[in-house]
């Protein structure tokens, strides 16, 4: 598809200037809320998981679904447990605007007795909804990260914004989960990000995958995204690959994105492909990330997430959003010239999200 320039990452000093953010500097207010839940916005905070022993959880404390910012303040928050063997907990705690309460100078978010606290070196999470009682707690290894000044910008007079910061790339985790009474306790590497927006994200994405993953020592976050047709499909790449505590590449520009192997979900009905990958070049440094989807682990259809009175405003505008989630495997191969010289496998899990209509995206 044609390129255009209706979508951006900010990124010159003027940009840096009007967020009050500094190039390669992130203080810990950029983890705190960053809108007033009224109507015409959204926030999140998210949070994953890969344990030592196989299983992975996710986590998201919402303002409100990210499907309605026509909404006034109605904060959600859900966790999803998947285990090794099969074993599957997914909970969702919708709150008031009398029990929710979010910090502007660090990461202290509260939604009935849920809590998400940190300050981007340590947090803590807890969780409580029904039977179930989580306490996990992330340490980072990597400086946290941002593209440019953390902000996507749509149209010519970028009025249009969507906010991400990458507070923990990669940090140890320990997580205590009790359910009934059975309590189990984990160990392994997580990961926590942090969005928000001013305009409904269905709005500003046809479709798109975002994944993150750490294999020998590397750990990297990629996304693709394609915008809708307001702003002529356009695709835009985020891409950052770290050695060890170093960050070693995350210039977008120098990726080219490549998909295979497409089929329809038969639960949502959206176009998946099985294998995506991302090609990052400059010069002779070459890397080449590749992920293989194994198991489709979340399939969800957004308008059954919403109330009733939600679900209808969100039908009579045309709404059919999906969610994805995918476990599977991904590889990091890193080239000298056109020589792979190292290749590096592991387990990866990674996600789509799906608002457009497929039959337009041709």
């Amino acid at each position: 598809m044609a390129k255009h320039d209706l979508v951006k990452i900010a990124s010159t000093p003027e940009h840096y200037k009007k967020y009050g953010v500094k190039d390669n500097l992130i203080e810990k207010r950029e983890d705190g809320i960053h809108t007033d839940g009224n109507p015409g916005n959204y926030e999140w905070w998210y949070f994953d998981a890969n344990m030592d022993d196989g299983s992975n959880l996710v986590i998201t404390f919402h303002t409100k679904p990210f499907t309605s910012s026509f909404l006034p303040l109605s904060p959600m928050v859900s966790m999803d447990y998947n285990g090794k063997d099969g074993s599957k907990i997914s909970k969702m705690f919708r709150g008031t605007q009398e029990n929710f309460s979010a910090a502007k100078d660090q990461c202290d978010v509260q939604t009935g007795n849920n809590e998400f606290k940190g300050d981007l070196k340590n947090y803590t999470i807890h969780i409580e909804i029904d039977d179930v009682v989580a306490d996990i707690e992330l340490k980072r290894m990597i400086p946290s990260w941002r593209p440019g000044a953390g902000m996507i910008l749509y149209g010519p007079e970028e009025k249009d914004e969507y906010g991400w910061l990458v507070a923990v790339p990669k940090g140890e985790v320990t997580a205590n989960i009790t359910q009934a009474g059975n309590t189990k306790t984990c160990h392994g590497y997580g990961y926590h990000d942090h969005n928000w927006g001013n305009r409904n994200l269905v709005e500003l994405k046809h479709h798109g995958y975002w994944g993150r993953a750490e294999v020998d020592g590397f750990t990297f976050i990629n996304a693709v995204n394609y915008a809708p047709k307001e702003f002529g499909y356009q695709d835009f790449i985020m891409f950052m690959l770290a050695d060890g505590n170093s960050i070693i590449a995350d210039d977008s520009s120098k990726v080219t994105f490549t998909s295979a192997n497409e089929f329809i979900d038969e639960v949502t009905h959206k176009p998946i492909a099985k294998n995506i990958s991302y090609l990052y070049e400059d010069g002779d440094k070459k890397y080449r990330i590749s992920y293989e989807v194994e198991n489709v682990i979340l399939q969800v259809s957004m308008l059954d997430t919403l109330s009733s009175e939600q679900k209808e405003a969100a039908i009579k505008q045309g709404m059919d959003p999906a969610y994805l989630r995918f476990a599977g495997s991904v590889t990091l191969e890193i080239f000298d010239k056109e020589q792979v010289v190292e290749s590096h496998k592991g387990n990866a899990m990674w996600e789509s999200m799906y608002f457009g209509n497929p039959d337009e995206f041709k």
